[in-house]
């Protein structure tokens, strides 16, 4: 697109908006307030082992609260040269078939490298799906499309899209959306997982297409709730079976 904002306008977001989306992802949501809900969990409850579920929510709440604060400058934009939907829906579409094929391809890929069926963050998300069902049906359709989207696209990728091109940027972005998937298993000493960066960096790079090509990050966030709720689906069809 020759107009198109994300080519040829700077950030909406101001410096003080961009680094509080990072920090309250990176710094905030991975790290720290884990620790703080962990610390309530234990005064609820001294024998807890998992993070009260409520205590839980209060944390996604706020870190889904913070990224919509933050990042409502790119959302408005991406609102107001949102083109109508009608239009977007064969690129998201063809966008689909790339994330589908990406997450095929890479999957395969990562697990004959690292010598298991599937990286450690999808099953955690599959055993965390058998006991809170309808918790990890938000986190992932509602949850990550937003957050994720507005930090790795909105944030990250259309800072470094304004001084690079699409491919440098793109490869950037889907590389730090990469590692906060297996970042986790990296810490517990489970380096083999470190193959699957290639399926989760693949991943991120098709949902920087989507940005760019519809000039909208309402076309990644629909694209990623698409794949992440398609993957629920086939997981509660697999419950029934």
């Amino acid at each position: 697109m020759t107009n198109s904002v994300i080519k040829t306008q700077p950030s909406p977001l101001k410096t003080v908006q961009f680094w509080g989306l990072v920090i309250n992802y990176a710094v905030g949501y991975l790290f720290l307030y884990p620790r703080i809900a962990s610390i309530i969990t234990l005064m609820i409850d001294p024998n807890a082992v998992v993070i009260h579920p409520a205590v839980a929510l209060i944390v996604y709440a706020w870190t889904l609260g913070v990224t919509l604060f933050l990042g409502w400058p790119i959302l408005k934009e991406s609102i107001q040269h949102c083109p109508p939907f009608y239009k977007m829906i064969g690129n998201i579409l063809f966008a689909f078939v790339m994330l589908y094929i990406v997450n095929a391809a890479g999957s395969i890929v990562a697990s004959l490298l690292s010598g298991t069926q599937q990286s450690a963050n999808q099953t955690e998300i599959i055993l965390t799906f058998q006991q809170q069902p309808l918790m990890t049906l938000f986190l992932t359709v509602v949850f990550a499309p937003l957050v994720e989207e507005l930090v790795f696209r909105g944030a990250l990728y259309r800072h470094i899209r304004s001084k690079f091109g699409f491919i440098p940027s793109a490869l950037i972005s889907g590389l730090c959306f990469g590692m906060i998937h297996v970042y986790s298993s990296l810490l517990a000493g489970n380096f083999s997982d470190l193959w699957y960066l290639i399926t989760y960096a693949g991943l991120g790079m098709v949902f920087c297409y989507a940005y760019e090509e519809n000039d909208t990050i309402i076309a990644p966030i629909t694209l990623h709730a698409l794949n992440n709720g398609l993957a629920a689906l086939l997981l509660i069809i697999a419950d029934f079976l």
